[in-house]
C-alpha cells in the first residue's frame, strides 16, 4: 500500500485522459504472485488499485497475467526467457510498475504482450517484446487500437 499526500495535479498531467485527478492524495495498493510449475516455467500474476481520485473507474486499476517459459539471468550467457502476457493498465493505478512488460505494454491501454529476453554474452541482455490492444477508456485516445514493438539491449555493470 502506497499513500502520497502530495498536490498531483500538475504530475498528474502524463495521464491526459482529458479529466482531472481531483484529488491532492493518491492511495495506491498492489497484490501479486507467482506460481512456478518447474525450475523453468512460471505462472506471475498482479492486480492494483488506486481508490481515491476523480478518474474514469475503469483506469482507476490495474492487472496483469503473465506465463513465462525460461530463466533470463544476465550472468549465463545463452540463458533466455520467453513470454506471454495479457495487461489490462489502467493510468491511475500505479506509478511505472516493474511488472507492466518490458516497455511495449502501454499505460491506458488492455491487450496481449508477448517478448524473449536473450543473454548473447555475460551481462548483456536483449529484450524484445510486442504489445497488441486497445485503450481502455474512450475518454483516453478514443479507445483507439493500439500495437507497438519495443527492443533494447542492456549491460550490466
Amino acid at each position: 500500500y502506497y499513500y502520497k499526500n502530495k498536490n498531483l495535479k500538475n504530475g498528474m498531467d502524463a495521464f491526459k485522459d482529458g479529466k482531472t485527478y481531483g484529488e491532492d492524495h493518491v492511495a495506491l495498493w498492489e497484490l501479486g504472485g507467482t506460481y512456478n510449475f518447474n525450475d523453468k516455467l512460471s505462472l506471475a500474476g498482479v492486480y492494483a488499485g488506486n481508490p481515491d481520485g476523480n478518474q474514469d473507474s475503469d483506469l482507476s486499476h490495474a492487472y496483469s497475467a503473465q506465463l513465462q517459459y525460461g530463466v533470463g539471468d544476465e550472468g549465463d550467457k545463452g540463458a533466455y526467457d520467453v513470454y506471454a502476457a495479457y495487461r489490462y493498465l489502467g493510468n491511475y493505478a500505479t506509478f511505472s510498475p516493474t511488472w507492466a512488460g518490458d516497455g511495449s505494454a502501454v499505460y491506458g491501454a488492455k491487450g496481449w504482450e508477448i517478448g524473449t529476453n536473450v543473454t548473447f554474452m555475460k551481462n548483456m541482455v536483449a529484450r524484445l517484446s510486442y504489445f497488441d490492444g486497445k485503450y481502455i477508456s474512450k475518454n483516453y485516445n478514443d479507445g483507439k487500437d493500439v500495437n507497438q514493438v519495443f527492443g533494447e539491449v542492456d549491460i550490466f555493470f
